[in-house]
């Protein structure tokens, strides 16, 4: 087992979802938001976390966001997730 295989094991365990390699994301009790097979993070604050995603963008707006954790596969931020939206580029 590799280290990003590992990584998502543990991701999988916090959130309690099984994450593969596809493009998805999910939102858990408006505190986590776990995206999967994003492409690299376009801008970062406290209210707004963008991650190319795809032709687009996904957008994680809130307070307080943090971006717990990110690799090649898998981002997890935490904060008052207010809204997911993917926008075209």
């Amino acid at each position: 087992m590799g280290m990003n295989d590992s990584f998502l094991q543990c991701i999988s365990a916090l959130c309690g979802m099984e994450l593969s390699s596809g493009r998805k994301y999910g939102v858990f009790d408006e505190k986590t938001a776990v995206a999967e097979g994003h492409g690299g993070v376009v801008g970062y604050t406290q209210s707004s976390v963008r991650l190319c995603w795809g032709r687009g963008v996904l957008e994680i707006r809130g307070s307080g966001l943090c971006l717990k954790c990110i690799d090649g596969k898998c981002a997890v931020v935490t904060g008052k997730i207010k809204s997911v939206e993917i926008c075209d580029v």
